[in-house]
């Protein structure tokens, strides 16, 4: 049930009105943009101000720097929506068939354009115009619409991905049981000062089954657990690929789970029995598998949680936020790389167990 809350904060600690009143608890039915508008601090936002905090006012206070998109993103948006909302799919892209006119070129346009001036069209300039007037006609309709366009390749490539996912039992089970799709989890976190929220892909409050799913160590979930699944695209699964993995590290996904539970905690009263990532990968052989957090993965994010999150929540409640000395001058020393840096390369934290099916 979600619940409205107003935060005053005083004058001594950088504020001078209100918080604005967001609803906490979980949440359904919220859209990426009213999800994205709110100064709640997410796992996202996390990772943004670790990587860079002197472009994180501008990227998530100001928002004068768009946000971050690419095709891999859009790939991975893709996905979510044909496993998790498959419903929504229609609603949300227009996909591109063999009949689906292209869209005109320069060229064609300009063609276009000069035609009514033409004194004796010919019938081949007649036929382009108006093969250029249905294709125009056809795209303004799909721009105006809001949809995003997926093409034949990208969905022959999403359905191999659809059924690496279904060839694999644990990855099927998890979604037949996590059954809560795409919910929002808000709360006001009393020491910190400021909301925090997470958006889980899919989450089980009550397992209706038991299920061993790591039979080396004994790992099961148990009837009437709660757990929850995140399901993420990658490029490669092989631990010797250092640019994938790598990427893995950088997106600091190794966060979520550490970030995730406390508020899923805090809304229903009861930590997660365990978090699930079901992964894909999209390059060939596309396959799927699962993985879940060992307790060494958990304890570094909980350490870079720890470190970060105070002073991200500090900036909020001051309205204080780092910024490059542009009065005077500051030094600077290159040295070696850091221990955090270091750490990086040590691919077992973000290579935790896999999972049984």
């Amino acid at each position: 049930m979600a619940r409205q809350r107003t935060i005053r904060k005083s004058k001594a600690a950088g504020w001078d009105k209100p918080q604005a009143t967001l609803p906490t608890g979980k949440l359904r039915n919220v859209s990426n943009e009213d999800y994205h508008a709110t100064d709640a601090i997410s796992a996202s936002k996390l990772q943004d101000w670790i990587e860079d905090k002197l472009s994180y006012q501008a990227r998530h206070v100001t928002r004068s720097l768009p946000q971050r998109r690419s095709d891999a993103m859009d790939f991975g948006t893709l996905g979510h929506v044909a496993v998790l909302e498959p419903h929504a799919l229609h609603e949300r892209y227009t996909f591109i068939t063999a009949e689906t006119p292209k869209k005109p070129t320069k060229a064609q346009l300009d063609a276009y354009e000069r035609y009514p001036s033409l004194p004796n069209p010919t019938k081949a300039q007649t036929e382009a115009y108006q093969r250029t007037s249905e294709a125009l006609e056809l795209w303004q309709d799909i721009e105006q619409s809001g949809k995003l366009t997926v093409g034949l390749e990208t969905w022959a490539h999403m359905g191999k991905c659809l059924d690496a996912i279904q060839a694999n039992p644990m990855a099927v089970w998890l979604l037949e049981q996590a059954t809560q799709r795409e919910l929002t989890w808000r709360e006001y976190m009393e020491p910190l000062g400021v909301y925090l929220q997470c958006r889980t892909d899919a989450y089980c409050g009550h397992s209706r089954k038991t299920r061993v799913y790591d039979r080396q160590y004994g790992r099961r979930i148990s009837r009437g657990d709660s757990f929850i699944v995140d399901l993420k695209f990658v490029e490669s699964l092989n631990p010797n690929d250092y640019t994938s993995w790598q990427s893995l590290f950088d997106a600091k996904y190794y966060l979520q789970p550490g970030f995730y539970s406390p508020i899923v905690e805090e809304v229903t009263g009861k930590p997660p029995a365990e978090f699930f990532f079901i992964v894909v990968q999209k390059k060939e052989p596309v396959q799927c598998v699962v993985f879940y957090p060992t307790d060494r993965h958990l304890m570094t994010a909980e350490k870079a949680i720890k470190l970060h999150l105070p002073a991200l929540a500090e900036s909020y409640r001051r309205n204080a936020w780092p910024a490059y000395d542009t009065e005077g001058a500051e030094s600077i020393e290159w040295t070696r790389k850091a221990e955090w840096q270091e750490s990086r390369l040590d691919f077992d934290i973000m290579a935790p167990q896999i999972g049984v099916g």
